[in-house]
């Protein structure tokens, strides 16, 4: 019942923002608020010096690490995503672990189609990761929070990936997403959205995304350019390692 009021309303609003041909910039700081690899060896009984030692280092890590941002861009049906450049000086020129557990690329999403398109480019050449933004689950809730002047609700999902020396460790992580029904649209960071609102926070295990700045602009349609799949394409299962 509360997801088909979520609908309804979705709808509406989507309704009346299509008429008003909104677009908007929004800013959003990427951190790591915990250790995942530092827990799961705490978790076990017994600890040798080799496993101490890369519990030791990758504590060391999350207290080095920095916060990164990124720039969501969004029309009235489809949105971008990408890290913003910034310029590299002695005091941030170290590993930073939130460089290597945040996204990556640009990802190009689109409410018409349900296209996702994840584009990395490499020296090695470009590497299409392409989905379906329908594929994401979400369980809507009532819970609800006030994030800055926003009033958010919060829904949920999973991230599945295969991991360990094999490729064969199942790795499930939690996704929880903050969403407001103040800007109806369906977009967020990483590829996040297909909710009723804005994604405001989210959060993918270990890793939080946070909107700082918003930039709504009812007057002139932001621009968002359909990616060329020109490159290696693959789906998003097979570069989960989910694809049998």
């Amino acid at each position: 019942m509360l997801k088909n009021i979520f609908i309804i309303i979705f709808f509406v609003f989507s309704t009346s923002i299509v008429s008003q041909n909104i677009s908007a910039e929004v800013q959003y700081s990427c951190s790591v608020h915990n250790n995942p690899f530092a827990n799961e060896l705490a978790n076990k009984k017994k600890m040798d010096t080799t496993a101490q030692h890369i519990k030791d280092a990758h504590k060391k890590f999350i207290e080095l690490a920095v916060p990164i941002s990124y720039t969501l861009k969004f029309n009235t049906t489809a949105s971008s995503f990408e890290k913003n450049i910034t310029m590299t000086n002695d005091a941030n020129s170290g590993f930073n672990i939130t460089e290597a557990m945040g996204a990556t690329g640009v990802i190009y999403t689109n409410l018409v189609t349900h296209l996702r398109v994840n584009t990395l480019k490499s020296e090695g050449g470009t590497l299409i990761i392409k989905g379906d933004i329908n594929d994401t689950k979400w369980k809507l809730t009532k819970i609800a929070k006030q994030i800055g002047n926003q009033h958010c609700f919060k829904a949920t999902t999973e991230y599945k990936y295969m991991a360990g020396k094999n490729g064969d460790q199942l790795i499930v992580q939690p996704v929880t997403a903050w969403y407001t029904l103040d800007i109806p649209v369906g977009f967020g960071p990483a590829g996040y959205g297909n909710l009723p609102g804005l994604i405001i926070n989210l959060e993918i295990g270990d890793i939080i995304y946070q909107m700082t700045d918003l930039k709504l602009n009812t007057k002139k349609d932001t621009v968002i350019k359909t990616p060329k799949l020109k490159g290696r394409i693959i789906t998003e299962s097979e570069y989960n390692g989910l694809s049998n």
